[in-house]
């Protein structure tokens, strides 16, 4: 089980998604929390924090989308990467299917659902 103080990365372009998650993660008293609207930031950022879960967007607008930057991260560090996607295209599935991910969150999520995917991440 991922503990409240466990490091966590929110890497989305849209401004009010990532409010959302954020408070969403500290009304649950999660303390440990970076944020990132890119790809490329969040490559840089997860070298620096080594956090222990990336929720990470699918689509990004900075030529490095999520998958990638999932990857590059994986590559250097190991941790847990839960995708956050709107996007049901079979082609962006199978993108994720060929990673390691811990898990995918359709937006959009409802709170309740994104605490329940942290809560299940093995510790």
């Amino acid at each position: 089980m991922l503990t409240d103080d466990a490091p966590i990365l929110i890497v989305d372009d849209d401004n009010l998604v990532r409010l959302g998650i954020r408070m969403t993660l500290e009304d649950a008293d999660f303390r440990n929390l970076q944020v990132a609207k890119s790809g490329s930031a969040a490559v840089r950022m997860a070298l620096r924090h080594h956090p222990a879960v990336v929720l990470m967007d699918v689509r990004l607008g900075d030529g490095i989308d999520g998958v990638e930057a999932a990857q590059r991260i994986c590559r250097e560090h190991s941790c847990k990467v839960i995708f956050l996607t709107g996007s049901n295209e079979t082609a962006t599935q199978l993108r994720i299917s060929a990673t390691d991910a811990a898990g995918v969150l359709v937006k959009p999520i409802l709170p309740q659902y994104l605490l329940e995917a942290l809560e299940a991440l093995p510790g």
